[in-house]
């Protein structure tokens, strides 16, 4: 969500507005509005007059104390309790008391025993008229900050701060000139100058005996200062040295704040960055190389395509109202002073802050009932799979054991228990494992004959197997040594013809698998008496295998319920083998 931010810039000789549209991805220039200011008007109708004609209506405004209604000096106070400490070291050192003022401060630096802080202040009275006068004209500003500060937020965003260094903006308006002193981005001083633009109109109209208004144009149209390296005669000649004489004592105050700070910080000042109306003399830049030692060159900024090209000018003359802005975004290094405080704080903060707090709980009660809604359904799942499970247990328990219990560990040691007594048949358990049936197949194979089994089904009560002899005598033979075994019964033959290849015969068994009493009979032959005495004991393989019968069937039937060996064949001959 985008909202629009208009930074106001209350010069003496003209307002200037920039109007940014700004969102989470950035900030979008939308407009520069400059209006002249009249001496007879004041400053409220002056406002009332430039949001009537251009219909601002913006979601955030930024607006900064005139330079000459505000002073800015460094403190150095305990690093501990600075907030209270503050405001009784601040009295002490201004002239007026703390009730008469309206302060902010911003932290340069802290060891252990001290902190050194930048305080800016102004008179209670001249911010009150300021505010009333805004919102004489429908605006409520946000931030109400300090003219000589405003263009910290342009470092990072406009302009690269210096490495190893201190940078400085000058801006040269009508009647003040404003310096503010950065390190690394950070504002380390800052001075409102008596002397601008206006002392050289003044100068040109004296010297050339002109009307104000007619040197105010000449100035801006044929101000120029030449430096020592360049030739001027005549007018040209005169026009530079009157205007290096009105703005003498400007630069010598301008060398003397930065001799001073660069002698605490102990930094060199690399660069100068000039703007404000008065900045469109020619070689102004220059004339301040020559006079401070530091590099100095007009100020330009990368939106400059945006707002018209071949304007210089104007981007130097609207750089204040938009590093405002800028203070409105999130693109801004430092957080900006402002005088709304305590009993002058911006209630439009407490006004969007319920509005939020009313989205907020209306959002958390959604996410309540969604919250209730899908616990609910949950809580109806899982009853309803509860008693599934449970009604599938029940008659999972009545199969095996004969009744419907509730409980899976109950079912359990029943099944244990009667396999420690026997073989469990009583409980619906295999007599006997599918590994165990289809041993005794292979077993009973006859001697000196040849059978290939093809495919083997064992069920919980019947198996089939097909497979392929080289005589039908074979398989009689086969059929009655099954006969043989307790556990197989009711043998019947299916199809039985040559193979496809015609190499031999194909052959179909079905038989029961369901154990009887054993007798034992002399006829019977050695595999028969080897395998009809063994009985199911307590603690032996066939026991234990008496569970995996289950899993054996189950795993290799699915659904039928049968144990099918695919690809398994059973060689019967003396040197036959498994595969």
């Amino acid at each position: 969500m985008s909202q629009r931010v208009l930074g106001l810039d209350l010069g003496n000789r003209s307002i200037k507005a920039v109007s940014l549209n700004v969102s989470f991805k950035g900030f979008e220039f939308i407009e520069y509005i400059e209006k002249e200011r009249s001496p007879l008007v004041d400053l409220a109708k002056e406002l009332e007059e430039l949001v009537g004609a251009k219909k601002l209506s913006p979601d955030l405004c930024i607006v900064a104390m005139p330079g000459e209604k505000t002073a800015v000096r460094t403190i150095v106070l305990p690093s501990k309790r600075i907030e209270q400490t503050l405001p009784f070291e601040l009295e002490d050192q201004i002239p007026f008391k703390l009730d008469q003022i309206v302060y902010d401060y911003h932290l340069l630096s802290r060891t252990a025993e001290n902190a050194k802080v930048l305080v800016a202040y102004s008179r209670k009275d001249d911010f009150i008229d300021l505010v009333d006068s805004m919102g004489h004209a429908g605006l409520d500003p946000k931030i109400v900050t300090v003219d000589v500060l405003a263009y910290s937020s342009l470092f990072g965003n406009m302009i690269t701060p210096s490495s190893n260094g201190l940078d400085a903006i000058v801006d040269m308006g009508h009647e003040w000139t404003s310096v503010c002193i950065m390190n690394q981005g950070q504002p380390v001083a800052a001075r409102a100058l008596g002397g601008g633009g206006r002392c050289v109109t003044e100068a040109l109209a004296k010297a050339f005996d002109l009307p104000l208004e007619r040197a105010e144009k000449g100035k801006l149209v044929d101000g120029v200062i030449y430096t020592e390296e360049q030739e001027a005669d005549g007018d040209s000649a005169r026009v530079s040295e009157t205007i290096k004489a009105a703005l003498a004592p400007t630069v010598r105050e301008l060398n003397q704040t930065f001799r001073s700070v660069t002698s605490e910080l102990k930094m060199p000042l690399n660069k100068i960055y000039l703007c404000g109306g008065s900045s469109a003399i020619r070689n102004l830049d220059k004339h301040l190389s020559s006079r401070t030692g530091s590099e100095a060159a007009l100020l330009t900024l990368d939106f400059e395509k945006q707002v018209g090209s071949g304007t210089g000018n104007r981007i130097a003359s609207m750089a204040k109202a938009f590093s405002l802005a800028l203070q409105g975004t999130r693109s801004g290094r430092a957080k900006p002073m402002n005088f709304r405080k305590g009993e002058y704080a911006y209630k439009g903060d407490t006004a969007t802050l319920k509005g939020k707090l009313v989205q907020t709980a209306v959002l958390l009660g959604a996410i309540l009932c969604l919250l209730i809604a899908d616990t609910a359904s949950r809580l109806y799942f899982l009853s309803t799979e509860e008693t599934r499970v449970t009604n599938r247990l029940k008659s999972i328990s009545k199969e095996i054991v004969g009744k419907p219990f509730t409980e899976p560990k109950k079912v359990l040691s029943i099944v244990e228990e009667e396999i420690r007594n026997g073989a469990g048949g009583g409980i619906g358990l295999p007599e006997v494992t599918a590994l165990e049936a289809f041993r005794e197949m292979v077993n009973r194979i006859p001697k000196d004959s040849k059978i290939v089994f093809k495919e083997v089904m064992i069920g919980d009560r019947r198996c089939r197997l097909k497979g392929k002899t080289d005589s039908l005598g074979s398989v009689s033979t086969f059929v009655d040594n099954l006969g043989a075994y307790h556990c197989f019964s009711d043998i019947t033959r299916g199809r039985t013809g040559t193979d496809v290849a015609g190499t031999g015969m194909e052959f179909e068994l079905g038989m029961n698998l369901v154990c009887h009493e054993i007798k034992k009979d002399k006829s019977s032959s050695k595999a028969e008496k080897m395998n009809a005495g063994k009985q199911v004991s307590p603690g032996t393989k066939a026991t234990e295998g008496i569970k995996k019968s289950k899993i054996l069937k189950i795993k290799a039937t699915g659904n039928e319920k049968t144990g099918r060996m695919p690809n398994q064949e059973i060689v019967g001959s003396k040197g036959g083998k498994t595969r």
